[in-house]
């Protein structure tokens, strides 16, 4: 095992690598196989990262002078959607075995998506997996691969199978937005809010006072393809998920009396190559809360006739009982969750209020 010309083997046979801060060629040999390679681009302040497997193939079964493909792995694995944009690579290595080295040809099924020419030996191809038809038998999509020498000596084709199902037009429509994140793992975040400021409609009218409502909507969507887990949430109100932005509940005002909301629920879904996309729990909460004038009292009307009629020849004391009046206000609340599950049907598990 050699990377960038450095390393150490124990007795046991485990191998200790350094200089593994840039990267490079990993190069594995064993007298009387077939030499194998893989590209190893630790990410900035790793300090352990694992490897694709190196699978050597014994020089007794290959051709002479026929290249062989030794190693190949998609960066980014998992369960992806059709026509759900999802840019990703493939990454192989060839071993010419003694001829002279020429271009290494990628399929998506039996499309070109590029003609590589050069030596390698670790090559690096991009391509979007959602261009992948949906389909529930892992070995109808297939990314394939062949290399040929200089003199044209083929090798056999080598497949990495992925996985690719189909998901409901407003989902795919959703996930068309998502940004993809994450060198290791493909994960799919989206999130909106509607408006971008709370819709506020203020109304005044005599005596009566203002009337108005403030109104949002929230939402996100998380997918990890490589564990098929999805979660989407939607409501109004205050998010707890600290990437969206932070907003006031829902309300609606009368004069002195207001009511306030947030309502959310969120849904889990998993993803699977061979069962598609199962629901599965679904959770949701209501939290309504109010402030309702109950009286407005004066000064007078507290104290009584005699204190205000002897408050009032204090300067200023008439002023005080005329422009001074103290409001009674009830608040009450109600929270509630209820958890659930699509099971032959709508059916409730838990409820709380």
């Amino acid at each position: 095992m050699v990377l960038n010309g450095h390393t150490t083997t124990t007795i046991n046979g485990n191998y200790s690598i350094t200089q593994l801060q840039s990267g490079g060629t990993l190069s594995a040999s064993v007298s009387g196989y077939i030499s194998g390679y893989l590209q190893v681009n630790p990410p900035s302040g790793a300090t352990l990262i694992t490897l694709s497997p190196i699978y050597l193939v014994a020089q007794t079964v290959v051709t002479p002078n026929k290249p062989l493909i030794t190693q190949i792995s998609l960066k980014n694995p998992g369960v992806f959607f059709t026509g759900v944009a999802c840019p990703n690579q493939i990454q192989f290595s060839i071993n010419w075995n003694g001829s002279t080295p020429g271009s290494v040809s990628v399929y998506q099924n039996n499309t070109l998506v590029q003609n590589i020419i050069g030596s390698g030996p670790t090559f690096t191809c991009n391509l979007d997996v959602g261009n992948f038809p949906p389909s529930f038998n892992p070995s109808v999509n297939q990314i394939r691969i062949q290399a040929v020498t200089a003199t044209g000596t083929m090798s056999d084709v080598a497949s990495y199978p992925v996985s690719v199902i189909s998901a409901p037009f407003a989902l795919e429509t959703l996930l068309g937005y998502a940004s993809i994140l994450g060198n290791t793992d493909a994960q799919f975040k989206w999130g909106f809010q509607f408006p971008e400021t709370p819709l506020s409609k203020t109304v005044s009218l005599p005596v009566l006072g203002d009337f108005g409502i403030e109104l949002g909507l929230k939402g996100s969507l998380d997918y990890t393809a490589s564990s098929g887990a999805m979660k989407i949430k939607l409501g109004s109100g205050e998010p707890t998920d600290p990437d969206h932005h932070k907003r006031n509940s829902s309300r609606v005002f009368f004069g002195d009396h207001e009511i306030d909301w947030v309502v959310s629920a969120e849904q889990d879904l998993l993803a699977s190559p061979v069962l598609g996309l199962q629901f599965q729990d679904f959770t949701g909460a209501l939290a309504l809360s109010g402030k309702i004038q109950i009286g407005k009292f004066g000064v007078a009307d507290l104290l009584g006739p005699w204190t205000g009629s002897l408050i009032s020849k204090i300067p200023l004391g008439e002023k005080l009982i005329n422009d001074v009046s103290i409001s009674v206000y009830a608040k009450p609340e109600c929270e509630g969750s209820f958890i659930g599950e699509w099971n032959s049907g709508l059916k409730f598990k838990q409820f709380q209020l």
